[in-house]
C-alpha cells in the first residue's frame, strides 16, 4: 500500500496503525506526489490512498497519472468534500472514494475489499460517507 497525505504526523499516524491492523501489508508513505511517483516506480504497489490537498503535484493528479502508468494499482481519494469538478475527475480515475473522517480499521476493510476484485474493477460497496 501506498499512503500520500500532505501532514507527515497524520501519515505516520496511519502508517502505525494501519501496520498494527494488516501487519502482512507493506505500507509506504509519502508526504508528496512527487514522491509517491518515485515509490510507484521502485515497490509493488496493490492501492495508492491519497488526499486531494498535497503541496505540489494534488491527489487528483497523481491518482490521473497513476491510472495511465500502473493500471493495475487500486486508487482511493480521501477527502471531506470535492466540487463538482473534482468529483467529475475522481470518478475517472479513482477505484474508490472515502469520505473523511473515517477510522484506520475503515481504510482497512475499504482496502482488502478493493485489493479482493479483480484488476480494473470499482465499486461502491467500498464508498464511506462518513
Amino acid at each position: 500500500m501506498l499512503v500520500v497525505r500532505r501532514d507527515w504526523r497524520v501519515l505516520q499516524s496511519i502508517r502505525r496503525h494501519l501496520r498494527a491492523q494488516r501487519p502482512d501489508w507493506t505500507i509506504e508513505c509519502s508526504s508528496r506526489a512527487e514522491g509517491a511517483f518515485t515509490l510507484l516506480a521502485r515497490h509493488q504497489v496493490d492501492a495508492v490512498v491519497t488526499e486531494v490537498d498535497l503541496v505540489g503535484l494534488d491527489g487528483l493528479a497523481l491518482l490521473e497519472a497513476s491510472h495511465a502508468q500502473y493500471p493495475e494499482v487500486k486508487r482511493v481519494m480521501c477527502c471531506r468534500s470535492l466540487t463538482t469538478e473534482e468529483e467529475r475527475r475522481v470518478r475517472r480515475c479513482a477505484s474508490a472514494r472515502l469520505t473523511e473522517p473515517i477510522t484506520v480499521g475503515e481504510l482497512a476493510r475499504a482496502l482488502d475489499a478493493l485489493v479482493e476484485m479483480r484488476p480494473g474493477a470499482t465499486t461502491d460497496d467500498v464508498q464511506h460517507t462518513g
